[in-house]
């Protein structure tokens, strides 16, 4: 469990259609969307992902079909972010 002080809580949730299992279990893969072609990158948890991951947070999905989903994230409110060098 986190302690609350040294941590940042962010919760995203909506009433839409919800996800498959099949759905939550490729979502972080790159490419992957549920759009039509043309209408969609299949990058944004992917990119989610990366962001949360690079600041030492972690991230939970929980949907029902037909109800809803809700994405927690959860970063230490001081991390070691990795700063890339570029010349």
């Amino acid at each position: 469990m986190y302690e609350l002080e040294q941590h940042i809580y962010i919760d995203v949730e909506d009433n839409g259609a919800g996800m498959s299992e099949e759905t939550i279990a490729k979502i972080y893969d790159p490419f992957y969307t549920t759009k039509p072609v043309g209408e969609g990158t299949g990058m944004g948890m992917t990119m989610v992902y990366a962001i949360v991951h690079e600041h030492q947070g972690c991230i939970d999905i929980q949907s029902t079909e037909g109800m809803g989903t809700r994405i927690s994230c959860v970063f230490p409110v001081q991390s070691q972010v990795r700063k890339t060098v570029t010349s």
